[in-house]
């Protein structure tokens, strides 16, 4: 069974880390591969940086807006 995580950024360390509650987890890296909660459903989705923090879900990219907080299932 699989824990749903919160990613939250980090402005100062310029990276999202994983959470579960309030307690934290781990440091998100680019080419993770998790599971990401879009409106009802979660989409497995790698994730990358370029000039930006995203996620390949498929072939669409999905940029992570820095004051939004995702829910996540972390498949590392």
């Amino acid at each position: 069974m699989h824990h749903v995580h919160q990613l939250v950024y980090c402005p100062s360390s310029k990276r999202w880390h994983a959470y579960e509650g309030e307690n934290y987890c781990c440091p998100i890296l680019a080419g993770d591969v998790i599971c990401i909660r879009v409106q009802d459903r979660y989409f497995p989705a790698r994730v990358e940086r370029d000039t930006r923090w995203y996620l390949l879900i498929g072939d669409d990219k999905f940029v992570l807006h820095p004051k939004q907080k995702y829910d996540t299932i972390l498949l590392f």
